[in-house]
């Protein structure tokens, strides 16, 4: 064993480098991820309804001769229940963050996560003479 320690350290640093890397890399993206503010739900590329994270609510959405039932708890927004064939929106993880998506393909069905309005900034004021 200690041969083949010996004989693979190189190997073995490089891998554990990339493990570390890709590790820092993920905890990046996951703490620069804004939390959305409500979940747009499209049907056939028409928006259909916009709702709050914040508020507690189950919404049955009725698309294409189908149904997928909306449910919005604790600021996550999830399908619960589908009549679809393969039922795979339902087993998609819940989302919160900006431009998180589920997607159920049977029924055209897209329901995104999308922020608030920004907040402003600054406030530029531009004063005019007035000359006679």
């Amino acid at each position: 064993m200690k041969a083949w320690i010996g004989q693979h350290k190189k190997d073995l640093f490089l891998c554990l480098s990339m493990v570390l890397v890709v590790a820092f890399l993920l905890l990046c993206v996951k703490l620069w991820q804004k939390q959305g503010g409500y979940v747009v739900v499209t049907v056939d590329q028409k928006v259909v309804g916009k709702y709050p994270l914040q508020k507690d609510l189950e919404i049955k959405i009725d698309a294409h001769g189908g149904y997928n039932t909306l449910v919005v708890k604790d600021g996550f927004a999830s399908i619960e229940d589908a009549d679809c064939p393969d039922k795979l929106c339902t087993h998609q993880s819940k989302i919160q963050c900006q431009n998180e998506t589920i997607l159920c393909v049977p029924h055209l069905l897209l329901l995104t996560i999308e922020g608030e309005k920004a907040p402003v900034d600054f406030v530029i004021w531009i004063e005019k003479e007035w000359c006679a």
